[in-house]
């Protein structure tokens, strides 16, 4: 029997900020502090308009940003962007540079059109994600080859 779970509400904790966790010379600040010591409501409210129903959620422990898929394979992201790990959205770049932070989830873009995105993982400076024909699409940093 197939059943959909009921969506919930996405709570997050951890850090958006490096200078929190000692990687940035940086000095930490009430301005630039975004620590969240403990799982955190963002936003009172959910952030996906028009009865968006996300079905899974990717993220690690490495990665300070993270990607939702909706049920009809749509990626959204949010979080880090200093490597465009999280590519653009409405035709715009999300940012990037060393304090390049996407607060709220925003649609992604990219040449799936024809395919929706079933699976996302997440890294320290990109994220692979994964359409249903089983095409791999990668953005961010590929120093070392992670985007393929």
């Amino acid at each position: 029997e197939d059943s959909v779970p009921a969506p919930g509400r996405l709570a997050q904790s951890g850090t958006l900020d490096v200078a929190v966790v000692g990687r940035s010379k940086r000095s930490l600040s009430a301005s630039n502090a975004y620590d969240l010591a403990e799982p955190t409501l963002l936003v009172p409210r959910s952030v996906f308009t028009g009865g968006v129903k996300i079905a899974m959620v990717a993220t690690s422990s490495s990665s300070c940003h993270s990607i939702a898929i909706d049920v009809s394979g749509r990626p959204y992201g949010w979080g880090r962007n200093e490597s465009h790990q999280l590519g653009s959205s409405g035709g715009k770049e999300l940012g990037g540079g060393s304090s390049a932070v996407v607060a709220v989830p925003c649609p992604l873009d990219g040449p799936w059109d024809d395919a929706p995105i079933v699976g996302a993982a997440t890294g320290k400076g990109h994220t692979v994600l994964v359409d249903a024909d089983g095409r791999a699409y990668g953005a961010g940093n590929n120093k070392t080859g992670q985007c393929g």
